[in-house]
């Protein structure tokens, strides 16, 4: 593992814009704001009620349905 994740890591776990998922730390549900790339690392999540996007590691990430 380089960092933590694979190199298509992200990709594999289809983590998408648009998708509603909830933060498996912290509970918390958002919407993915940026596509993973192949070698992302992190993916934009706009929390409810935040005003600003927050860096995620896709594998902390859940889809929700919704």
């Amino acid at each position: 593992m380089r960092g933590g994740l694979e190199a298509g890591y992200a990709a594999e776990m289809n983590i998408r814009a648009g998708q509603l998922v909830q933060h498996n730390v912290t509970g918390r549900f958002g919407r993915v704001h940026s596509d993973a790339d192949e070698d992302a690392r992190f993916v934009r999540v706009l929390f409810q009620g935040d005003r600003r996007t927050s860096r995620c590691r896709p594998e902390e990430l859940e889809p929700t349905h919704g």
